[in-house]
């Protein structure tokens, strides 16, 4: 059954239970939503501390989405434009998969300005205990569900999935950053933890360039390779 017709069945709880791509697809879909929420959090953060850096992050959090709400459309208009060639399919679904990971890099870059920034000049704003607690529960299962993704769709070899789930893998590794510097702020000494932010933003910075790269390689890969 497709996608969008199960959105017409009754019974909607048995395909998120039974049909792992169908699941995939609403949970990027509450995926968008949250990441539209966060960002607002983050941007009302930033105006209530005049923190650039929790700017910065409402900025990344609202350029993701729209990088996932574009991805979701893009990959409805191929499914419903290429449904009697799979040939075409195949190809089209590349050519996103490869612009996604472009998209990536492109993130990332403009993430790494507001990090150099953050760990440099700026302390970033202590939201209390129990914004800190929220954050880490928040990252905590973001991560945990990204891995899940990473692992189950690797063995499916389904560019669309892996596309979603890169997205998503990416999002779970910026709400640690975020979560980071929470904590510092929260718990410790930010000039004392100083490094610790800045590990962690390099470990993160590595996974998402690392992320990127691998999605055009692969996207060129399957571009170049014979039906």
């Amino acid at each position: 059954m497709k996608i969008k017709d199960r959105f017409k069945n009754s019974n909607l709880w048995s395909g998120i239970v039974t049909d792992y791509g169908y699941r995939t697809v609403v949970f990027f879909i509450c995926s968008f939503t949250v990441n539209l929420l966060i960002a607002g959090f983050h941007a009302a953060t930033g105006i209530l501390y005049k923190s650039i850096w929790y700017g910065a992050l409402a900025i990344y959090y609202i350029a993701l989405a729209l990088q996932k709400g574009a991805l979701l459309l893009s990959l409805y208009g191929v499914k419903k434009k290429h449904t009697d060639d799979n040939e075409s399919y195949r190809r089209a679904v590349a050519k996103i998969y490869t612009v996604n990971g472009v998209i990536l890099l492109l993130l990332q870059a403009a993430l790494t300005v507001a990090i150099v920034q953050m760990v440099s000049t700026e302390n970033p704003a202590d939201t209390g205990m129990i914004i800190a607690i929220a954050s880490a529960a928040y990252a905590f299962y973001k991560i945990s569900i990204a891995i899940f993704n990473y692992v189950k769709t690797t063995r499916m070899q389904n560019l669309v999935l892996q596309t979603l789930r890169n997205v998503n893998l990416v999002d779970a590794s910026v709400s640690i950053l975020a979560l980071t510097s929470t904590l510092i702020c929260t718990f410790g000494e930010f000039e004392n933890m100083r490094t610790t932010l800045v590990f962690t933003a390099i470990g993160v910075s590595l996974v998402i360039i690392g992320i990127g790269v691998s999605m055009i390689a692969k996207g060129i890969f399957k571009l170049k390779e014979k039906p």
